[in-house]
């Protein structure tokens, strides 16, 4: 689940600077439930990505 929260975070930053819609990936991004630890995990991995 963390592996997708990542990925998604990954598309959603693309698709913003391409100037793309984001509002699927959002949404599948907020419908996941992810522990503390995976919060986390994808924070150090994808935390440089502001607003996410």
């Amino acid at each position: 689940m963390v592996e997708r929260a990542i990925a998604l975070c990954h598309l959603i930053d693309l698709a913003t600077v391409l100037g793309e819609p984001t509002d699927l990936w959002l949404t599948d991004l907020r419908g996941l439930e992810l522990t503390t630890d995976d919060r986390q995990r994808v924070e150090s991995e994808v935390g440089h990505l502001a607003g996410l």
